[in-house]
Formats: C-alpha cells, structure tokens, sequence
C-alpha cells in the first residue's frame, strides 16, 4: 500500500473512531438535560420571541444559542424532543470540530514536514489520540455547552497561525483570521481579551513592520465586524460598556457560594425574572 493512502486510512480509521465514541455517548445521554442546557435553550427562545432583553447576556456566549435557536426554527421541536434536538446539534458541531482539526493537523504535518523529521505516522497516532482523549474526558460529549464548538474555532485559528508561519498570507485570509477570533468570543464572551494574545503572537510569523500593521489593521477590522455588534447590543442592553459578565458570576458562585439557579441571566418559560436580573435591576432594595 502506498504510503500516502496508508496515512488516509489511518485517519479514516481515526475519524470514525471519534464519531463512533460521540455517537454511544449522544445516545445514551440524550434525555439527560444540564442546568447550562436549559438554560441555552430558554436563551434561544428568546431570540425566538424576539425577546431581546432576556435573550442578550454576558453570562452565556451567544454563538451556541443562536445555532440553537436557527435549528428551533426549522425543526420546531417540542417540549419533549428539545433534550434530544439539542444533542443532534451537539454532534453536528461535533463534526464541524473534527474537519477543523483536521484542518489544524494537516497544517501541522505540512510546518512540521519543514522544520524537522517527526515521523508523519507517528504524528498522526499521537494528534488524533489526544483529540478523542480530550474530547470525551476534557469537554464531554454529554454537557450542552458551546466547548465543543469553542475548541473546534482554536483550532481554526492555530490553523492559520501556521499557515501564516509558512505563507505571508493575503488580506482575505487576514480578515478570515479576524473573524474567527470573532467567533471565538461569541463562542465563549471569556475569549474577548485572548483574541489581542492570538492577535498579538501572529505578528511574529511577519519579519516586514508594514505586513505586520496590515496584518493587525484588517485582522482588527475582521474582529470587530463579527464581536462588536453583540458588544454594543449587551452594553446598550446593560447601560454601560460590556463584553462580558462571566468573572461576577463565577465569583459570585464560587465565592459567595451563591446557589446556581440564581444565574439564569435569560427568563424562565413563564417570563418570571431570574433572581439575578432582579439584583442587578434594583440593587439598593436587595
């Protein structure tokens, strides 16, 4: 067998490893429901309702929501297939996770092929087994949260660190690397001020000052056309400028050891406030 079709067979044989592993899992978890689940879901019926003030948040990104919420549309589930709906969603990200990293392996094998001699085989054993590993213990393939869906825009975004490593890039593929930081920040509101790290470690792959203002110039502008509308949609939401509402309501979970269904940022199915939203609506009275 040439060497070549070997390598494809063995990532086949990886790939459907992966998705064999997520669908035991989806099945045998689909009717269990996480309080971040509901949650999401509630959020999503929002966007739905065109319910804008219990919809838009900083405690939950709304990436995941909308897919949710875009997918309800369509599919109208009922109350009683929502916890199944939403773990088809899951796997469908799953599967958008795998193609993202196997985007990021292939750029990987290509840097690595320039750089030194590590084996390809024994790359591919190691990358992908590490992805499956950190795919059902580190994230879990039965939570409902945007982590799967995070993890799989990192790997885009290394992606085109290394494909900016090895190519200068074009304004195109610039602004693209923008706006997967975008994504990113949508995905979870705590990877706003990461995306200036990425921003800020990608201008090493440029030696020229000018490619390196361009490359900050038009990756900000990418950044800033995906990020900044949901930012000035929370802030007016809010009254003040905001990105993020993540580290109060961890500290306040973790710190005061405030119960958890007290951070239900969006209303509940029959429009009654969240606990939260009543503290932060009169803080004075409470």
């Amino acid at each position: 067998m040439p060497r070549n079709n070997s390598l494809d067979y063995l990532k086949t044989t990886f790939r459907y490893i992966a998705i064999i592993l997520c669908l035991f899992s989806t099945f045998a978890n689909q009717y269990n429901l996480s309080i971040d689940g509901v949650t999401y879901i509630d959020i999503a019926d929002g966007y739905l309702r065109h319910d804008w003030i219990s919809a838009i948040n900083g405690g939950y990104g709304p990436l995941y929501s909308w897919i949710l919420a875009f997918g309800m549309f369509i599919l109208k589930p009922t109350a009683f297939w929502e916890s199944t709906y939403i773990y088809l969603v899951n796997f469908l990200i799953y599967l958008f996770t795998i193609f993202c990293f196997e985007v990021f392996l292939n750029k990987l094998i290509n840097f690595i092929k320039r750089t030194s001699h590590f084996p390809e085989k024994e790359l591919i054993i190691l990358s992908y087994s590490l992805f499956i590993f950190c795919s059902v213990k580190s994230i879990g393939f039965h939570l409902q949260t945007p982590d799967m869906l995070l993890s799989g825009l990192i790997y885009l975004t290394i992606a085109l660190l290394l494909h900016f490593a090895q190519n200068t890039g074009t304004i195109i593929s610039y602004i693209l690397f923008g706006s997967i930081l975008g994504l990113n920040y949508l995905a979870k509101e705590a990877m706003f001020p990461i995306a200036f790290v990425f921003l800020i470690i990608s201008t090493f792959a440029f030696k020229n000052i000018k490619k390196k203002f361009i490359f900050l110039v038009t990756a900000f502008i990418g950044f800033t056309l995906i990020s900044g509308p949901f930012i000035f949609a929370l802030s007016k939401n809010r009254g003040v400028f905001a990105y993020c509402e993540t580290a109060k309501l961890n500290y306040a979970l973790n710190v005061n050891e405030m119960p958890p269904d007290c951070f239900n940022l969006s209303e509940n199915r029959n429009n009654k406030p969240s606990l939260i939203k009543k503290i932060s609506s009169k803080p004075l009275i409470y």
